[in-house]
């Protein structure tokens, strides 16, 4: 069954679980991104790399 022959409820609940997976993951980079630029930092030497990592 694919999303074109699937009912509107199964199909609106595949779009909604994938909204949510992407709203976690960007949570969670937003919530960790001092930790991550410090990692970052140790392996590169200036911020503008940093920002071009990150």
């Amino acid at each position: 069954m694919n999303a074109t022959t699937a009912p509107p409820d199964f199909a609106l609940g595949l779009s909604a679980g994938a909204a949510r997976a992407g709203n976690a993951a960007e949570d969670l980079l937003v919530r960790e991104e001092p930790v991550l630029r410090r990692v970052i930092q140790r392996y590169v030497r200036d911020a503008a790399s940093v920002d071009d990592v990150f």
